[in-house]
This record gives C-alpha cells, sequence and structure tokens, in this order.
C-alpha cells in the first residue's frame, strides 16, 4: 500500500548526506523524532534516522541518509 505524504517541501535541497529539519516548512511534524521515512527526488524512498547528539550534548536537527551510496 503506498502511503499518501504528510507534508512536501519542494524547495528543499539535502546537503553533506544529511537532510536538516530546522529548514523544513513543516519543522514540528519531523521534531525529534527517531526516524522518518522520505521520498527523495532520484533516489526514491528512503528511512533516515536522527542524527547522534552534538559535541555540545545538544540534539542535532538533522537526519542521515541510510547509506553513504544514498
Amino acid at each position: 500500500m503506498i502511503k499518501s505524504p504528510l507534508a512536501v517541501d519542494n524547495t528543499y535541497k539535502i546537503r553533506d548526506n544529511q537532510l536538516w529539519y530546522n529548514d523544513f516548512n513543516f519543522f514540528e511534524m519531523v521534531k525529534n523524532k527517531a526516524a522518518i521515512d522520505v521520498n527523495i527526488e532520484g533516489l526514491g524512498i528512503r528511512t533516515l534516522t536522527h542524527s547522534a547528539i552534538g559535541k555540545d550534548e545538544r540534539p542535532t536537527c538533522s537526519y542521515k541518509l541510510p547509506s553513504r551510496e544514498d
């Protein structure tokens, strides 16, 4: 079964192998979730996991792609 997206941001561009959700127009929907499913143009649907806690012990505002190949 194909799921309908909960939110779409057609202007967002992934940079440095991470998805920085503080740039999203739907920031609050994904904030601090353990993982999210996204449909990335050119890659398809991927499950991204929340990035590790920062060196300063604060949570990061990013998710990482599942593999370096992505």
